[in-house]
């Protein structure tokens, strides 16, 4: 698995956070520019994004576009945690792949940090239609920076999984999926976003990383529990979708 770089560009771009961060900026000697609306950032100048692709071990290609290159590992290990299968879906349902961005979302959602899969193209670029890819902002690709993983990629494709009931609340018990339903995790109060989530800390789980498998097994999130895990195992992703060595990834661990 690799990030093939295809071209390499300067850009200015914007890095921030939302609430309460302990987030260290990008200048450590800068302090975070107030924005009432999209949340604190820093504009960093001139720097190096690239048109490229994310090629996976069965050759499977994945668009990327204004990514900034020093997120390039980052990248290729948080889709290196996606099931092939999930990956040649993602490419299906959305073939311009994924774009990088200041901020994700309009008008009083919008925000420097976190991602969108739209419903609608926001004709925000000229090169890319929304409704045909997801957005992840810079400030989600530095976030989570000491994991080595950027989480809101797999929660976008979460939401791709959820078409035509990849992945649904139809293989979780009555109680639980009420409560993931209800869950608010998010500036979207959407019923799927929990789902979404769990999904997220799902591939995380299945990690051979230590950390990054510790951060998608917590017994007292229903998000990350054991009862979640079983939950998704039932569902069509995670049992007809993918093959034995992934299966085996996903299974419990003492």
């Amino acid at each position: 698995m690799s990030i093939r770089i295809v071209r390499r560009t300067p850009s200015d771009i914007r890095v921030g956070h939302y609430g309460e961060s302990t987030v260290a900026p990008p200048i450590p000697d800068s302090p975070w520019i107030a924005d009432t609306v999209r949340g604190p950032y820093q504009e960093l100048r001139g720097v190096e994004v690239a048109e490229a692709q994310y090629v996976g071990p069965t050759g499977l290609s994945i668009r990327l576009l204004a990514m900034p290159t020093w997120a390039s590992d980052i990248v290729d290990t948080t889709l290196n945690l996606v099931p092939t299968a999930h990956l040649e879906w993602f490419n299906l349902r959305k073939p311009q792949g994924i774009r990088f961005s200041n901020s994700a979302g309009t008008a009083r959602w919008e925000r420097h940090t976190g991602g969108l899969n739209p419903s609608v193209d926001y004709s925000s670029s000229a090169d890319f239609n929304e409704r045909q890819g997801i957005l992840i902002t810079y400030g989600a690709l530095w976030e989570f920076q000491h994991l080595g993983i950027c989480p809101t990629i797999l929660h976008e494709i979460g939401h791709v999984m959820t078409h035509a009931g990849k992945i649904s609340y139809n293989s979780f018990s009555e109680a639980r999926a009420a409560q993931l339903g209800g869950t608010r995790v998010s500036r979207n109060s959407g019923s799927l976003e929990a789902l979404c989530n769990a999904y997220m800390y799902f591939l995380c789980y299945g990690s051979l990383d230590d950390t990054i498998h510790a951060f998608g097994d917590r017994s007292s999130d229903p998000q990350r529990d054991r009862v979640t895990r079983d939950g998704l195992r039932a569902c069509p992703a995670f049992g007809r979708m993918i093959n034995s060595a992934w299966r085996l990834r996903f299974e419990e661990r003492d």
